[in-house]
């Protein structure tokens, strides 16, 4: 089982240091509100815009734009201290009309992804769907830079959801539904990355790559997977990356023994090496 990593590692942008000092969350706090104005989480379509939101917050974020700057810095401060988890999104790009071109650091989301998943250890009353809501506002982040059509940056953020929760599904196990919520969900997002970068071959090898990986866990668990990943990889793959796709396949049958249960997943892969072959024939 791999270490966890704890909740309080995230309340800075360097893991392991203390939460941050009332100093540095002024600062974090000031340079946050320059990004742009109060109005920018009512009429930012990126955000779910106005129609998304409860009539209750329009007009709460409508009176916050009566305030000075000096009296939104300390909501936002006793909002952190509330939530301090949340601190970490005023120091990371968000999916805005002005952060189209935004560059996104892994390592950075993958101690989000971390902290979230332990999050329901350390609350000291466990929440229900503590840890499903955090990971999803994780993913929404990603959803909203694909519909920016900023790929690069969602497409980062799905890769790091995928990976680490492959990596720790086993190690939390009663958060069996949220994960797979979270990986069925990511299945879509990597969809729109694979449309919006057709021409873009390493993006497109990159979201075939993670794909592959949600198809294998599945598969090699023996769990039922409610998206068609293989037929998607079969029908929407060019000849360069079908030869790929079936190494990767190959890879599998040889670490999957043929006996068992271990059976039904053997099959399922010479099943969808079969189609790769039979697509390329045709």
């Amino acid at each position: 089982m791999q270490r966890r990593i704890p909740l309080s590692a995230v309340y800075s942008p360097q893991y392991g240091e203390e939460k941050w000092s009332d100093e540095c969350l002024v600062k974090r706090a000031s340079a946050f509100l320059l990004l742009g104005r109060v109005d920018l989480f009512i009429y930012e379509t990126s955000l779910g815009g106005k129609d998304n939101l409860l009539s209750s917050v329009i007009t709460i974020v409508h009176q916050q734009e009566q305030r000075e700057k000096p009296e939104l810095i300390t909501i936002i401060i006793q909002m952190l201290r509330q939530e301090p988890h949340l601190q970490w999104l005023l120091t990371t790009p968000l999916p805005t009309a002005s952060s189209r071109k935004a560059s996104i650091d892994s390592e950075f989301y993958r101690q989000q992804v971390l902290a979230a998943m332990s999050a329901g250890d350390y609350l000291r009353k466990r929440k229900r769907g503590e840890v499903q809501r955090r990971l999803i506002a994780i993913k929404s982040i990603a959803d909203e830079f694909a519909a920016q059509e900023n790929y690069a940056a969602a497409l980062t953020i799905y890769e790091v959801l995928v990976t680490e929760v492959i990596g720790h599904f086993n190690d939390y196990r009663d958060e069996y539904v949220a994960f797979s919520v979270i990986l069925m969900g990511c299945i879509d997002g990597l969809d729109s990355c694979f449309a919006g970068e057709e021409n873009n071959q390493e993006m497109r090898l990159r979201v075939i790559r993670v794909l592959f990986a949600i198809y294998r866990f599945y598969t090699d668990s023996g769990m039922d997977l409610d998206e068609d990943i293989a037929g998607l990889l079969v029908g929407n793959t060019s000849p360069q990356e079908r030869p790929v796709i079936a190494g990767w396949v190959l890879d599998a049958i040889s670490q999957t023994k043929a006996e068992g249960s271990a059976g039904y997943s053997r099959q399922r892969y010479e099943a969808f090496l079969a189609a790769l072959e039979q697509v390329d024939r045709s």
